[in-house]
Formats: structure tokens, sequence, C-alpha cells
């Protein structure tokens, strides 16, 4: 009976251990990923590239196209430090979770950090989004909100 209980002790903390170490590592969640990554990094976020690759469809003149990578950029660096930040606190959060024995207030605080800091890069990347709409014409938002809705009824 001992060995099964420890058996199972063991099968259920590799499990574990395997979906801890998987946590963000999805296709759209890398562990530095928040908001926005720079055109020389890829996946999922506020890239100058990416964003530009998303309003091709807008037939955007010249001077958008440079006002919107102006905004997106600064966008980008505006979000640095909470970006490293998070990143750090990532690394650390990984370490309270393969640690041999959890440190309940430990792991309650760092995810605190973690949400503050979300929810910070959230309002600054919604802000880069109202001024960027202030930046198209009518037809260009209502183009972009058809897209938007499309999306939204995707996911």
């Amino acid at each position: 009976m001992k060995n099964i209980s420890l058996l199972a002790g063991l099968l259920i903390t590799l499990v574990f251990a395997g979906y801890t170490s998987n946590l963000g590592a999805g296709p759209h969640h890398k562990e530095d990923h928040p908001f926005s990554h720079g055109d020389e990094q890829p996946g999922r976020g506020m890239s100058v590239k990416r964003v530009m690759r998303h309003l091709a469809v807008l037939d955007l003149t010249e001077e958008q196209r440079a006002e919107i990578k102006t905004l997106v950029k600064a966008g980008i660096e505006e979000s640095k430090p909470q970006r490293d930040a998070l990143s750090a606190l990532h690394r650390q959060m990984k370490e309270l979770m393969h640690a041999e024995t959890a440190d309940n207030s430990a792991i309650k605080s760092l995810a605190a950090e973690i949400a503050n800091i979300k929810s910070d890069l959230m309002i600054l990347h919604i802000n880069k989004r109202q001024q960027l709409a202030t930046l198209l014409n009518e037809e260009q938002r209502a183009t972009l909100n058809r897209i938007k809705d499309q999306r939204m009824l995707e996911h």
C-alpha cells in the first residue's frame, strides 16, 4: 500500500512538473511575452511589422503609415520596463513552482505583482490602440471595427 501511495505521489508530481514547465509555452505565449516585442523578436506582441501587416487592408497613406510606426515604436519603448520586469517575475515564478516545498505567500505575492504589471500593460495597449484609431479616417475605422468583430467571433 505504501509503495502504491509513493508511486501515485511520484506520478502526480511528474505530471504537475510537466504541466508547470509548459505553462506559458504555447504558441501564443512566450515566457517574456506580456505585451509587445520589438521587430527583432518573434512571437505575439505589438511589433511594428505585425501592426503594419494587420493594417495593410486599410489602404493607409504614407503619412498614416509613418505616424502609426512612430506610435507603435513609442508603445514598445514605453512598455519595455514593464516587459522586462514581467520577464524577471515569470522566471521567479518558475523557480517557486519547481521548488521542493510550495511557498504559498511568495507565490501569491508574485502573482499579484505579475497581475499589476499586466494590467498596466493592458492600459498602455488600449491607450495606444485608441490613439491609432484617431489616425484613421472614418472608412478605415469602420473596416478595422468589422475585422475586430470577426476576430472576436472566431475566438
